[in-house]
């Protein structure tokens, strides 16, 4: 079987997330001490003496930081935050083996939890309805597309209606 998830994916993006929050809290770090010493100078000012540009300055790197980590969290590090929880959710969830043949793929993104997915259509034998019915299974963004033609016969095993394996077993001429 083709696997989509080798096991090292958890490993690096979440080498990576630990990474991103160790540089946001130096950042963090610096900030609070450039505010403490704009806090510090405007207290140890002789009155009289004009502090507006301390009182700017402190307001201008506040803007600036906290609008720079609205960006970082709500763009990056949430979206790896969540890559980082459906990796995890992949090792631990029960997994669902499954026959299907392939139709097609669905142009549209679906977003899952905060991960971006394309959907596959597979057409598959329900036992209970004694029918077809089509069975949507999503496939991780970051993944490139199997080639798989039209009416290939796929087993493949899903968690979550996650795609992880799959293996080619039949294609759509000689099940015709």
């Amino acid at each position: 079987m083709t696997e989509l998830y080798t096991g090292e994916e958890l490993l690096r993006e979440r080498a990576l997330k630990k990474k991103m929050l160790i540089i946001w809290l130096i950042i963090f770090g610096i900030y609070l001490l450039i505010s403490a010493a704009i806090l510090t100078a405007f207290c140890l000012l002789p009155y009289g003496t004009l502090k507006t540009p301390f009182i700017v300055s402190d307001i201008a790197i506040s803007t600036i930081f906290w609008g720079l980590t609205l960006y970082f969290y709500s763009t990056k590090y949430y979206r790896l935050k969540k890559y980082v929880k459906m990796l995890e959710y992949l090792n631990i969830g029960i997994k669902e083996n499954h026959l299907g043949q392939f139709t097609r793929y669905d142009d549209v993104i679906d977003v899952k939890d905060g991960v971006e997915f394309y959907k596959m259509i597979l057409k598959e034998w329900n036992e209970r309805k004694q029918e077809y019915y089509d069975r949507k299974v999503l496939i991780d963004n970051e993944i490139i597309k199997p080639a798989f033609n039209k009416g290939d016969r796929l087993k493949y095993v899903t968690q979550g209606n996650i795609l992880l394996k799959y293996k080619i077993f039949g294609n759509g001429e000689n099940n015709k």
